[in-house]
């Protein structure tokens, strides 16, 4: 008797310990659906989907930390597809060595923010996992 509950004691603490925080749940959910919305949106639909991220609350330092993650990383992303859209104007205005400065600071831009990005995919996919969703 004591030898089986010796064998079960471990596999109790461990079903009471993995248990997720509801709240945490639902707050993971939201995030992780709004940023897949962000990710698959539209370049011109893009600020609005980060918008809507950022008014989403959070609960739990991990679901905090990956909207945080994932504002940062879309910022530079669609700081680079205004910088990218004001080039082609220059450009279409004859203003063709400014359209290059454009140009070079949103590919610096964009070379910046992926690395950014794949961290905010990391970790969404990570959320998924966590709580299930």
């Amino acid at each position: 008797m004591i030898r089986a509950l010796a064998l079960t004691a471990p596999l109790l603490a461990f079903a009471c310990g993995s248990r997720v925080d509801p709240e945490a749940q639902r707050s993971a959910g939201r995030i992780a659906h709004a940023v897949e919305q962000l990710r698959n949106a539209p370049n011109a639909a893009k600020a609005t989907a980060l918008g809507e991220l950022g008014k989403l609350p959070c609960t739990g330092p991990d679901v905090c930390e990956t909207r945080a993650a994932c504002q940062t990383a879309y910022t530079q992303h669609i700081d680079a597809l205004n910088l990218t859209a004001a080039a082609k104007l220059k450009l279409s205005d004859g203003h063709e060595a400014e359209s290059a400065k454009l140009l070079g600071a949103a590919e610096e831009k964009l070379g910046r923010a992926a690395p950014l990005v794949s961290l905010c995919t990391e970790r969404e996919a990570a959320l998924r996992r966590r709580y299930k969703l």
